[in-house]
C-alpha cells in the first residue's frame, strides 16, 4: 500500500464507510491507504453534512388577500351584530364578507372574492348562534349569496374571455 495524505475526501469517505459498519482495515484497503491514515482520519471531525435547501414557499393566492380592514358593524339585528363581532375578532374575513352580503349590510367587503366554504361555515355559524325568539330568513340570505357568487363567476368568465382575445 502506498501512503496517501489525509485529505478531506479521505476523512469524508472514512467516516461514511465506518458508519456503514466497515472495519478500519477494510476501509484502508478500499481507500488504498494505511490503517494509521484511516485511524487518524476517523479522529478528525466528520465533514459537516450539507444543509438541505428549503423548498420555496408556495405562492399565496392573492384573490383571498384582505383589501381593507373590516368596518364597524352597522345597525343590524342582535344576531347579526353578535356574529359580525365574532368573525372580526377571530379574523374570519371570508365569512365576514359572506355575512355582509347575506345580511345586506351597508359596509364594504374586506376581500376581493368570495369562497363557498366560507359561505357554508357562515350559515352553520348563524344557525348555531340563533337564540330563542330570534329569527333570520336564511332563504333570503342564501339567495343573496347565490346572486353574489353568480356575479363573481360572470366577472371571472369575462376576464378569461378578455385574456383569450388578446
Amino acid at each position: 500500500m502506498t501512503y496517501r495524505k489525509t485529505t478531506p475526501a479521505i476523512i469524508k469517505a472514512a467516516h461514511r464507510l465506518r458508519t456503514e459498519g466497515r472495519s478500519i482495515r477494510t476501509i484502508a484497503t478500499e481507500l488504498q491507504t494505511t490503517k494509521a491514515v484511516i485511524e487518524g482520519a476517523l479522529k478528525k471531525a466528520a465533514p459537516a453534512l450539507p444543509v438541505p435547501r428549503r423548498a420555496a414557499p408556495a405562492p399565496r393566492l392573492e384573490i383571498y388577500r384582505r383589501i381593507r380592514e373590516p368596518a364597524p358593524c352597522p345597525d343590524a339585528p342582535p344576531l347579526i351584530r353578535r356574529v359580525y363581532e365574532e368573525l372580526v375578532s377571530a379574523g374570519l374575513f371570508g365569512e365576514l364578507d359572506c355575512l355582509i352580503i347575506s345580511a345586506d349590510l351597508d359596509v364594504p367587503r374586506t376581500r376581493v372574492t368570495l369562497n363557498a366554504l366560507d359561505a357554508d361555515s357562515l350559515l352553520a355559524r348563524i344557525e348555531a348562534a340563533i337564540l330563542p325568539g330570534e329569527f333570520i330568513d336564511l332563504d333570503t340570505a342564501i339567495a343573496r349569496l347565490h346572486a353574489a357568487f353568480a356575479a363573481q363567476d360572470a366577472e371571472r368568465q369575462a376576464v378569461r374571455e378578455a385574456r383569450s382575445a388578446v
